[in-house]
């Protein structure tokens, strides 16, 4: 690679990682009330078959699909789904805890074996001194 294209790359990668400013626009309040607010036009909709018109009514629309997430019965499946997450385990932590149980068992085992303390015999009781 060359040097121009080494540069090129460095000038590329510190422009991605330095944060963009820019000036805000003040709006003009004379050209804002100038201009007539844009009336909105209705088209009729397009038919796509012979079988009549295919704008639905409102009672064949349902529910607003926004307050459809907030009705008792939503509610209730939402609570639902969230306790059954909540009580079944993830299966990826539960393998990770029990192989962390499976390890530490392993180890501490084995240093339990090499610190393994010898008993102390003592021969002869008459060289114990009653404690004073």
């Amino acid at each position: 690679m060359t040097r121009l294209g080494k540069w090129i790359i460095g000038l590329l990668v510190s422009a991605t990682l330095l944060p963009a400013n820019a000036t805000p626009i003040r709006p003009d309040v004379k050209k804002l009330l100038a201009t007539p607010p844009g009336s909105s036009v209705e088209f009729a909709p397009a038919r796509a078959g012979w079988n009549g018109p295919e704008a639905l009514t409102a009672q064949q629309a349902g529910l607003n699909p926004d307050l459809a997430r907030i009705t008792p019965a939503a509610a209730r499946i939402e609570f639902k789904n969230a306790i059954f997450s909540a009580l079944v385990p993830d299966p990826r932590v539960s393998a990770a805890i029990l192989l962390t149980i499976i390890f530490l068992r392993r180890w501490l085992g084995r240093q339990r074996e090499a610190v393994r303390p010898e008993p102390v015999l003592i021969e002869d009781n008459q060289k114990l001194r009653p404690a004073a």
